[in-house]
């Protein structure tokens, strides 16, 4: 089976969630990361490249270069992981999909339905594979919970309840110092939803019961 090659957007030491995609990608040993544009800071995107082993002629200042290098080589990426704030998944994505390269965007896959419309028409036009990284969708106790409803052994849902505590959010409050990721508690940069549309996703399990009539109550702090 076919190595994979992959690189990242975004995702530098220190993100949420850019090192658990890194892992989660190389987890079974069939893809390796080998580019990247971690951080619009030069520094911090090399010292993160240092630290995953990227070379140095590997890494760019800046996505549109690296879609465009890596297109051009015969052992480019096979596909690009997007792990960066929200606002900027749309133009990430295009530009990567422009230059013929798979992609795997963390949620939300844009800021807004049109956006997303214009992405799956590019995607088909270019026959390329566009991915969203709902991963608790698979895992076999949703899949069993599913079975459980369709099949009536717990009755008839009316609501499910779910939380997603973020208490570093309140930890930092209470410290007194700046929030961290405070971009996700900005409309502009998160979409009008903000933690709804991003890790708010998981909660809303639509593979499970999304057919039912739910009621979500989601906490952010």
């Amino acid at each position: 089976m076919k190595l994979l090659r992959f690189g990242m957007v975004g995702g530098a030491a220190g993100s949420f969630i850019g090192d658990v995609h890194r892992r989660g990608a190389q987890m079974d040993d069939l893809a390796v990361m080998t580019a990247g544009c971690f951080s619009r800071s030069p520094e911090k995107s090399r010292a993160t490249g240092d630290s995953w082993h990227i070379p140095h002629d590997r890494l760019y200042a800046d996505y549109q270069t690296m879609a465009e290098a890596e297109s051009a080589r015969e052992d480019g990426i096979d596909f690009v992981v997007i792990a960066t704030p929200n606002k900027t998944h749309f133009s990430i994505a295009k530009c990567f999909l422009e230059y013929g390269i798979y992609v795997s965007c963390d949620k939300p896959v844009a800021m807004n339905v049109e956006e997303a419309k214009q992405l799956q028409a590019l995607a088909e036009q270019k026959g390329l594979h566009f991915g969203v990284s709902y991963t608790y969708v698979n895992y076999p106790m949703i899949h069993q919970m599913r079975e459980m409803i369709e099949q009536g052994e717990i009755g008839r849902i009316l609501t499910v309840t779910a939380e997603y505590p973020q208490d570093w959010v309140a930890n930092d409050l209470n410290a007194g110092v700046d929030v961290a990721h405070k971009w996700r508690f900005d409309p502009a940069q998160a979409g009008e939803s903000a933690c709804a549309a991003d890790i708010g996703t998981h909660l809303s399990c639509p593979d499970c019961c999304g057919h039912r009539r739910l009621r979500l109550d989601m906490s952010a702090v």
